[in-house]
């Protein structure tokens, strides 16, 4: 969509969703059966979501809240549990909530998305996910020790 991930404001939001093709593209987005997402950390790195709210003081206070992984604009905790922010009314994007039923693939990689991916996988949002090798070795060797400490 041509549009930026955050509006401004929600009365922003508002009047770009008012716009007959806009309206058109995210009522398309809330049908579909099957999605592709990807999966943002919290830093202020080009490719991280979270970069596009263009505050990195705003960035540490949602770190600092909690936030781990950024979905379509949304924040999840460690645990996988949604992070409720002020960003919620001004996300450009269906919400996670609206993506339960539906098969959700998400795309991810690199040594910063670690914790991000995990939170993502525990959120039970995700019904499959692309990852490289590296990556993938890495998020087994995180659930290693997670288990091997529960088990203690």
């Amino acid at each position: 969509m041509p549009v930026p991930l955050f509006a401004d404001s929600a009365r922003d939001k508002a009047v770009m969703l008012s716009q007959t093709s806009l309206a058109a593209a995210m009522e398309m987005m809330e049908r579909a059966n099957r999605v592709i997402i990807g999966i943002g950390g919290l830093s202020t790195s080009p490719g991280d979501a979270s970069s596009a709210l263009g505050d990195p003081a705003a960035v540490a206070a949602l770190h600092q809240a909690g936030a781990r992984a950024e979905i379509l604009g949304q924040f999840l905790k460690s645990d996988g549990s949604p992070l409720t922010s002020d960003t919620d009314q001004r996300v450009m994007a269906p919400t996670l909530a609206s993506l339960r039923g539906r098969e959700v693939v998400a795309i991810a990689g690199g040594e910063t998305k670690t914790e991000a991916i995990l939170a993502a996988l525990r959120s039970g949002l995700l019904t499959g996910l692309i990852i490289d090798e590296t990556t993938a070795r890495r998020l087994v060797n995180v659930v290693d020790v997670d288990l091997a400490t529960a088990a203690e």
